[in-house]
């Protein structure tokens, strides 16, 4: 799950929580960037994946009366994201955070598994790298502070586009799903960039393995650029991670 800053009270907020909840009720791992926002949404839900429905919500409104992880932070020395689990105190290791000591004041109380990293480049390929049922990707939200597809998360679709790109071959094609959550990646013009580059590729790929004597192209229908999807819908989302992994 890949996205930025974003406040408790974004709906944006609710949405990836009970999303990645589902997921890791699934068995998938969910992994983040182990910081707030987008990412303690994600990790709380699939924290929350071991609770009922009822638990879940009273997390989110327990989490929601400050909305700020920063305010949390520095006036209540977290006292709000703690509170959640003092009283759900069960983890799962299918909550993995991924983390950067760049931001060591940024602290992700819902992972299972946890990890730093020193270089920042090389944890954010590392975090793709493994993710092998594709990755999701949010906007930081409009509550979030800072301009909408940070530098880290326009990168981190970036990665995910390079390796697919270098995982086709004639007979096999290892891609991933890049998964592109929102409208606003129509706004900004990268899921339809993506979506290009991939067409492309296909089309070339067709060309250089066209036979000579039929004059006919086979056709990849496996090629990464058939796995780039835009969606707003859970069940949807849910269905693209469950149909490629089957």
């Amino acid at each position: 799950i890949m996205g930025g800053w974003c406040l408790r009270t974004d709906p944006q907020y609710t949405t990836i929580a009970t999303l990645c909840r589902r997921l890791a009720q699934a068995g998938f791992v969910v992994a983040s960037g182990g910081g707030p926002g987008v990412m303690e949404a994600a990790n709380l839900g699939a924290k929350m994946s071991l609770y009922t429905d009822a638990e879940f919500e009273d997390a989110l409104s327990m989490l929601q009366q400050c909305p700020s992880y920063y305010v949390d932070r520095d006036e209540h020395g977290c006292r709000f994201a703690l509170s959640v689990n003092e009283k759900y105190p069960k983890t799962t290791e299918l909550s993995l955070g991924v983390a950067d000591w760049k931001w060591q004041g940024e602290r992700n109380f819902y992972c299972g598994n946890q990890a730093k990293f020193f270089d920042d480049s090389i944890r954010e390929a590392t975090l793709i790298g493994t993710s092998n049922c594709g990755v999701i990707y949010f906007d930081d939200g409009p509550t979030a502070g800072f301009a909408t597809q940070s530098a880290g998360t326009q990168l981190e679709v970036g990665i995910l586009y390079e390796d697919n790109a270098f995982c086709t071959e004639k007979d096999a094609d290892f891609s991933r799903p890049m998964i592109f959550w929102g409208r606003q990646w129509v706004t900004n013009g990268l899921y339809q960039a993506y979506l290009n580059l991939g067409q492309r590729e296909r089309d070339q790929l067709r060309l250089t393995y066209r036979d000579t004597v039929t004059n006919k192209a086979p056709e990849p229908t496996n090629h990464w650029s058939n796995k780039v999807y835009l969606v707003d819908d859970i069940d949807r989302t849910i269905a693209i991670v469950e149909d490629f992994y089957a």
